[in-house]
């Protein structure tokens, strides 16, 4: 009897330890499966978040704490302080910043963008979805200019136009999206312009036309390629709205100018490529016709030529003038030949060429009290037998006055 209780008892307590065991073991694998169907960051070692699983050894303690706030995510956020309960929700990546994590795009702000800090032969590449696009031709006096622009774009019934769009072969005009210019070139998505002699790609060509402020500058300048051909790039900045334009405009007779608004929602990247593919018929060619700097050298040529040796300067809207490089450029340049010393000393157009020779020899301080001529910002402006013709330059400040609108 007490053989058979022993037994008994030593069963009973065999099968009560089997029983502890299997509920052990049925409570460990549920709790696996619970852990694999909800989010993959509650598992005690918890396996690094992203697309990549690594294959060192798990981690035995919970990461520490992130200093600087992740990327945004529509998905939950990966907790980086203490392991969280357990969830019955469907499974998530959760976003964790790091160097293979593809960063959100940044929306633009509202105020304009840094001046680059160096001027590039090149713009600067804007990478962005590539959109339909359909060609879009206008029409000047004699030459027509194409634009591969997005489908919808359209030239607007209005556009800026210097002396009311009277007598003017190259008169602005306004490229839409939707809707018309409306008397506001932000409204347009490209102005184009162009002519044929008075070329300063220095300004912006809608001109007075822009809506008004009286203190504009230029924060950025560079050498690039538009329409094919080489072009001045100039951003410029508008201190009563604080909105930044570009403007290429091409070095070459006829000169064409493309000016956009860059606050906009444009995709600028459609713009540049417009721009850059454009294509401008009839005969084009290359060269400035006309060019604005300091005189740094002046040679005979014959009795009524000279060659003048200028350092290119960039005319900012507020008055300055920015110089990157001190390379000069020579030209031929008519002079007034017979002209007397009394209309010499009054204007320097009216100058023979030996009168021009003599005053650059004076150097930058002449001692006679005349203006000086070495050292003095000149325009060159084109004349009718190929050469430059010289005129006194003096820069200025841009302003605007915004379209008020008239007829002709």
């Amino acid at each position: 009897m007490g053989t058979l209780s022993f037994l008994r008892e030593r069963s009973w307590r065999r099968n009560t330890l089997l029983l502890a065991i299997i509920a052990v073991l049925a409570a460990g694998a549920t709790g696996i499966t619970y852990a694999a169907t909800g989010d993959h960051t509650a598992w005690a070692h918890a396996l690094p978040a992203g697309p990549q699983r690594s294959s060192t050894a798990p981690s035995t303690t919970a990461p520490a704490p992130s200093t600087t706030a992740p990327a945004p995510s529509t998905t939950a956020p990966a907790q980086t302080q203490a392991v969280p309960a357990p969830t019955h929700a469907a499974p998530t990546k959760a976003a964790t910043p790091t160097a293979a994590t593809p960063r959100p795009a940044t929306p633009r702000p509202a105020t304009p963008r840094p001046a680059r800090p160096t001027p590039t032969k090149t713009t600067a590449t804007r990478t962005k979805t590539p959109v339909a696009t359909t060609p879009l031709t206008i029409e000047f006096a004699d030459r027509k200019v194409t634009l591969d622009v997005p489908v919808g774009w359209h030239v607007s019934h209005t556009a800026p136009a210097h002396g009311c769009g009277c007598d003017s072969d190259f008169a602005p005009v306004c490229v839409v999206a939707h809707g018309d210019y409306d008397r506001n070139p932000d409204n347009c998505e490209l102005v184009v312009a162009g002519n044929l002699y008075d070329q300063l790609g220095d300004y912006p060509n809608p001109g007075d036309d822009l809506p008004r402020c009286a203190r504009w500058s230029t924060v950025y300048d560079a050498d690039v390629t538009a329409a094919g051909y080489p072009a001045d790039y100039r951003q410029f900045r508008s201190s009563c709205s604080g909105r930044i334009s570009e403007q290429w405009a091409t070095v070459t007779t006829p000169q064409i100018s493309f000016w956009h608004p860059l606050a906009g929602a444009t995709d600028e990247a459609a713009v540049q490529l417009a721009v850059v593919h454009a294509r401008i018929s009839g005969t084009v060619r290359t060269g400035r016709a006309d060019d604005v700097g300091h005189v740094r050298a002046v040679t005979a040529v014959d009795k009524t030529h000279v060659r003048i040796a200028v350092d290119r300067i960039v005319l900012s809207l507020d008055g300055s003038v920015i110089n990157h490089n001190p390379a000069t450029y020579s030209y031929r340049v008519i002079t007034n030949d017979g002209a007397s010393a009394g209309q010499c000393a009054a204007d320097i157009v009216n100058c023979s060429a030996a009168q021009l020779l003599a005053q650059f020899a004076k150097g930058t301080h002449p001692a006679d009290g005349t203006e000086a001529l070495a050292g003095a910002i000149v325009r060159l402006l084109p004349y009718n037998d190929g050469t430059l013709q010289l005129e006194p330059f003096t820069p200025y400040r841009f302003t605007s006055n915004g379209d008020h609108g008239c007829g002709c």
